[in-house]
């Protein structure tokens, strides 16, 4: 299991919490091919679109490369790009990279190829910037110190909210 959590535009900081979950079941598969075993996370590729919603464009991909295959990623022009090997060891654009490690891409539009060197896992995250302030403590992202320290107070009071899942 992995979990992502996503910034959220300012306008939307307050909003109920929620949270998401989803089984690899129902995650369509994308860039099929031999070999290669990627589902769409978040986001919609190939005329597809994962049960999970975001705030702004964001595609996550995730799955696994079986030794010796490679695949082709892409991040739009201006979109910044991640990819974590959680399994395995693979070669990002020529450069060996072994498992934990975590590529940034910038927002270049980057074409990533990913050749697997043993099977491997992979997590590809790329999405449109929210280009707002941020400012961070814990698990709270807001745009400003004054607004995180307002939502660690209201969570000690018990106002934050509760989850449902």
């Amino acid at each position: 299991m992995i979990q992502i959590w996503l910034n959220v535009p300012k306008a939307h900081k307050w909003d109920e919490p929620y949270y998401q979950a989803a089984t690899a079941e129902q995650l369509p598969f994308v860039l099929e091919q031999e070999g290669v075993q990627l589902r769409l996370a978040i986001g919609e590729l190939e005329g597809k679109r994962s049960p999970m919603k975001s705030f702004t464009p964001v595609t996550a991909i995730i799955g696994t490369i079986d030794a010796g295959k490679a695949v082709q990623l892409s991040a739009r022009p201006g979109d910044p790009a991640l990819l974590y090997i959680f399994r395995g060891e693979v070669t990002v654009n020529g450069t060996p990279a072994a498992m934990h490690q975590l590529y940034v891409f910038d927002t270049a539009g980057d074409e990533i190829e990913v050749i697997a060197s043993s099977d491997a896992g992979i997590l590809f995250l790329t999405g449109e910037p929210i280009n707002e302030p941020i400012a961070a403590k814990d698990n709270f992202v807001m745009n400003t110190a004054e607004e995180v320290e307002q939502a660690l107070e209201d969570y000690r009071n018990g106002v934050f909210g509760t989850l449902e899942y």
